[in-house]
């Protein structure tokens, strides 16, 4: 291996273990908001976090998966009245430490979704269990 190579593999590593590249790898936001509409869809997405938007007993519910957070790391806000977005950042890096294997990410996220119907802000509920996030409201 002559030395340009080894430069270039110190160089390499060097960026990759800095925070703020792995900050940069993961955030995800996305600027299109995700519509709900009349039609029944099954899909996968690679979009963070993943969930699934159902009604039930006149309930609008959407579950999105955000294990290892505290539910007051998770902020919803409803724009223009049918936009929801939901923000949080997720930290797995521990401090002063050196890693063996890390597969965790730290993740900043932002989703939108637009919502089939008007809602008001205060109309909106939520509960966190078990990883799952659930944010729900009432028909109209």
């Amino acid at each position: 291996m002559n030395f340009d190579n080894l430069k270039n593999i110190y160089q390499f590593a060097e960026h990759h273990q800095k925070e703020e590249y792995w900050q940069n790898l993961f955030q995800y936001q996305s600027s299109t908001p995700l519509t709900i509409t009349n039609s029944p869809s099954i899909k996968n997405s690679n979009t963070f976090p993943a969930c699934d938007i159902y009604q039930k007993d006149n309930y609008f519910y959407i579950d999105m998966e955000i294990p290892g957070m505290d539910s007051n790391q998770i902020q919803v806000s409803l724009l223009d009245n049918n936009i929801l977005e939901v923000k949080g950042y997720y930290r797995s890096l521990q401090e002063n430490c050196a890693y063996y294997l890390k597969e965790r990410q730290n993740l900043q996220f932002t989703k939108q979704i637009s919502l089939p119907t008007r809602v008001e802000e205060h109309n909106l509920q939520s509960s966190y269990k078990k990883g799952i996030y659930t944010i729900y409201f009432r028909q109209n």
